[in-house]
């Protein structure tokens, strides 16, 4: 059974990573718009959302205020991330994202905010 697009909107929040225990975003996402805000400082990032199949959805940069470099921030803008989401349960689902023209890969957690 395909549910992925149960996730085409909604609530949820992803940890970065271990180094940074404290660093957690939350997602809205409704349908084409993304916005990613750091839980502690408010910074956000807002992307747009393109889905390509029931499972595997691009984000490209529209506006941050975090201050990222101007090389980073066109690298977000041209490329977008590519992510297809793996498995899922009820709380959570797993994803693969990369990042075109780059070796950047990921495989994480995305946590539903119920």
């Amino acid at each position: 059974d395909n549910d992925c697009i149960q996730f085409k909107n909604g609530h949820f929040k992803y940890k970065l990573d271990a180094r940074f225990p404290d660093l957690y975003f939350f997602v809205d996402r409704q349908d084409s718009i993304q916005i990613e805000t750091e839980k502690k400082s408010g910074k956000y990032t807002k992307f747009s959302v393109k889905w390509t199949d029931d499972c595997t959805y691009e984000v490209k940069m529209i506006e941050t205020t975090f201050n990222f470099p101007d090389s980073i921030q066109k690298i977000r803008r041209e490329f977008p991330f590519i992510t297809k989401i793996i498995s899922w349960n009820k709380d959570y689902y797993i994803f693969k994202s990369s990042r075109e023209k780059t070796d950047f890969v990921v495989i994480d957690t995305m946590w539903i905010v119920h």
